[in-house]
């Protein structure tokens, strides 16, 4: 299933400054000894489909991973800490 119309439109937009939000979300997971998706996106103030979405980037790439810490998310949930690979 390929992205709608909007979804590219976001993808084109988001492309000049990938790199450097990645590098953002991953020096904040590394400063931070971990973090959860929420607290990255709090943190940097981030929309959180960016910050999701650069965060599972930096998954794909081996650069952070899921090593089975957990936490508490603002809602109740537990949640995934990513941790520097």
């Amino acid at each position: 299933m390929g992205m709608t119309d909007t979804q590219l439109e976001a993808f084109e937009a988001i492309k000049p400054h990938r790199a450097t939000l990645q590098e953002k979300v991953f020096a904040f997971i590394r400063e931070n000894d971990g973090a959860t998706d929420e607290q990255i996106r709090n943190g940097l103030g981030m929309i959180y489909g960016s910050a999701c979405a650069r965060r599972k980037e930096l998954e794909k790439q081996g650069r952070v991973a899921n090593k089975g810490r957990r936490a508490v998310s603002s809602s109740g949930r537990n949640v995934i800490v990513w941790e520097v690979a």
